[in-house]
């Protein structure tokens, strides 16, 4: 099985790891018994120290488009609940677009700002420990954290 490193999308960051054994397996399926993974996420503003409403969030899997939202005034986005189809094992991104963001907050950014749109590359286990991911963004105008929440 090769591995080939492939660019994703422009911009700061935005590579994912493919296998070509797996790239024309179908993204998402309808969804089956014991098999709901669900994914949500939220971003935490750490200049102001509260939740980051109205970012566009965008879920990934190699270039489709799987998802297209925005947080809720919690900072919180459900990208895939129980009630859609469902995630398969395998890598995706969630992009967060922060730059209009940083503007809103009237936050003194660089021309352009060092973070446009924030991409966090991830995988989905074949026997995952649980059903659920939840990959928040603590973020500020010049640097960003992750981790998998529960």
């Amino acid at each position: 099985m090769e591995i080939k490193r492939r660019h994703l999308l422009g911009g700061i960051g935005g590579s994912l790891i493919v296998s070509h054994a797996h790239a024309a397996e179908p993204v998402i399926e309808e969804k089956k018994m014991n098999n709901n993974i669900t994914l949500s996420t939220h971003i935490l503003d750490m200049v102001s120290g509260k939740p980051a409403p109205d970012v566009k969030v965008i879920l990934y899997k190699d270039t489709i488009n799987l998802f297209e939202g925005h947080t809720n005034i919690d900072g919180r986005c459900i990208v895939i609940s129980q009630n859609q189809k469902i995630l398969l094992p395998g890598y995706y991104q969630l992009a967060f677009h922060v730059a209009d963001y940083f503007k809103r907050q009237q936050y003194v950014v660089t021309d352009p700002p060092f973070l446009n749109i924030v991409r966090i590359d991830f995988g989905i286990a074949k026997n995952p420990v649980s059903d659920h991911y939840h990959v928040p963004l603590l973020l500020s105008p010049y640097g960003f954290s992750t981790y998998k929440g529960s």
